[in-house]
């Protein structure tokens, strides 16, 4: 399971190094921070949330304490899946200095085909990249039938 999660990491890796033609070097590992965040949230989808504003519209409450939004970004995935069991969530950021893009990738593997439905409810915490850099939120499926 895990090296078939990796070979699709590395396969999204050398997609991008071949789309743009980039060097691995300006490409590395960044932190992050799991949060438990309880967001009362209907919707389905990605969330870049910079600041408390947008915070509150997209969970209609206060963010937690412990985020600095002046230091910090809050990033969010939250999707309906299948399976036989909770899905595992793994992520990786990755900052390419050459495209000035900081790439957040989450992967989310199921097990099996069975009918039953899991929330996942991803939250994390980056440090702010510097103004001139764009932040994307991938989503990669892993189903292990």
């Amino acid at each position: 399971m895990k090296t078939k999660m990796m070979l699709i990491l590395n396969v999204m890796l050398l997609c991008c190094h071949n789309t743009f033609g980039e060097r691995h070097n300006n490409v590395s590992e960044c932190s992050y921070k799991l949060m438990d965040i309880s967001c009362d949230i209907s919707k389905t989808g990605k969330f870049i949330i910079t600041n408390a504003e947008e915070f509150n519209s997209v969970c209609h409450t206060f963010p937690p304490s412990e985020i600095d939004f002046n230091k910090e970004i809050l990033i969010g995935v939250i999707e309906a899946t299948g399976g036989c069991q909770e899905p595992v969530v793994s992520t990786k950021i990755l900052q390419n200095n050459a495209l000035k893009l900081l790439d957040c990738i989450v992967s989310i593997e199921t097990f099996s085909a069975c009918r039953r439905q899991f929330p996942v409810i991803h939250w994390f915490v980056i440090n702010k990249p510097p103004a001139q850099y764009s932040i994307e939120v991938h989503i990669v499926n892993i189903n292990n039938n």
